[in-house]
């Protein structure tokens, strides 16, 4: 932290006199890219690119890879991982069996962290198995073991590959075997992440 008789005003409001703490960095460390660890998220902070995708883009894909690498069968079945606006199959366009990743209805929440333009992002995404839904016992085996592999698959550090600007990874309460889809023919479990950002919006 900068040192002087004003550290920074934070996203609550309080001004930090010099040799105090906060639990989150002062603008001009951000901006700097100088290290910090505050309330578990750890990192420098990286300028998105201008000509880049989105930042919920660039994460949709890299968790597509993520799951994509971690190579979980159901059955004889290697899923296919695709992006998706929804968590749906179509019909006579997908496989029988896929994952599908994808922004969840409420996808983002944004959070001034710094006197300035940094903010911490809160971007939800989804991460569901599609199968046929033949009978109650069908897959159940190959549906658990999915699920533990998957949620393993982000436990591990440094879950996300490619997008500098996220800083923690969650994975949160998400619905398993959806009951308000099997009668469409299709079990939809899903695994829900939480992912925090930290975006400087000054442009």
């Amino acid at each position: 932290m900068p040192t002087g008789d004003v550290i920074s005003v934070l996203s609550h409001g309080l001004f930090v006199s010099s040799g105090g703490t906060c639990d989150y960095p002062a603008e001009s460390d951000v901006l700097l890219g100088v290290e910090y660890a505050n309330g578990g998220m750890t990192g420098t902070f990286g300028t998105p690119d201008p000509t880049a995708t989105s930042v919920l883009d660039r994460i949709l894909s890299a968790v597509v890879s993520k799951v994509q690498l971690a190579g979980v069968t159901v059955g004889p079945n290697l899923m296919p991982v695709v992006k998706r606006k929804l968590p749906k199959k179509e019909e006579k366009v997908d496989a029988d069996y896929q994952v599908t990743v994808s922004g969840s209805e409420n996808v983002d929440a944004t959070r001034r962290i710094a006197f300035g333009h940094v903010f911490r992002v809160e971007y939800t995404v989804e991460i569901t198995l599609i199968t046929p839904n033949a009978d109650q016992l069908t897959h159940l085996a190959d549906h658990t073991v999915w699920r533990e592999a998957t949620r393993a698959a982000f436990m591990a550090p440094k879950p996300l590959a490619g997008v500098p600007e996220v800083k923690r990874l969650e994975i949160v309460e998400a619905p398993f075997l959806d009951r308000s889809l099997l009668s469409q023919g299709y079990d939809y479990d899903q695994i829900q992440l939480t992912v925090w950002t930290f975006e400087n919006r000054s442009s």
